[in-house]
């Protein structure tokens, strides 16, 4: 049995909060599965929110790591994703904007990206099985196998 994960907050920022994550737009409670799935797959995240400027609510959408063709930094700070450009069928790749654009807050939707083992000085995370790959095989067979069986397969 698994417990639900689910910000919290006091106040107005809480009452927000909840509309938020049951909102039937984002539905984030079965969305997680999907995101942890992703994160670890991929190492990256790239989630844009969409701000309906009626009642301010923000709509999460993903876009698949393997649809990001580049990302755009601040020309003095590397780790200040500022834009991130999606693959499209057209000829030129669509760009969304990061949160730290200074157009940002004027843009209909931004894109934040989230990363896990990343090197330092990478723009972009890397998977969970790329992390492991290095070990298993630097492994002996025996090692390798106890890890997966025990790690990787583990029924949950």
């Amino acid at each position: 049995m698994t417990e639900e994960v689910r910000p919290t907050a006091a106040g107005d920022i809480g009452r927000f909060i909840d509309r938020f994550w049951e909102h039937e737009e984002n539905q984030m409670v079965t969305r997680l599965h999907d995101l942890m799935d992703e994160l670890s797959r991929s190492g990256n995240l790239f989630i844009v929110l969409f701000r309906n400027p009626i009642d301010g609510m923000s709509y999460v959408r993903v876009v698949p790591a393997a649809e990001i063709v580049d990302i755009e930094t601040a020309a003095n700070d590397w780790e200040k994703e500022i834009a991130f450009y999606q693959y499209t069928t057209g000829s030129e790749p669509r760009r969304w904007l990061g949160p730290d654009h200074p157009d940002a807050a004027a843009a209909e939707a931004v894109m934040v990206h989230y990363a896990i083992n990343r090197p330092v000085g990478a723009l972009y995370g890397e998977s969970e099985l790329t992390t492991i790959l290095a070990w298993l095989t630097a492994s002996r067979p025996t090692e390798a196998i106890c890890c997966c069986r025990s790690r990787l397969w583990r029924k949950r």
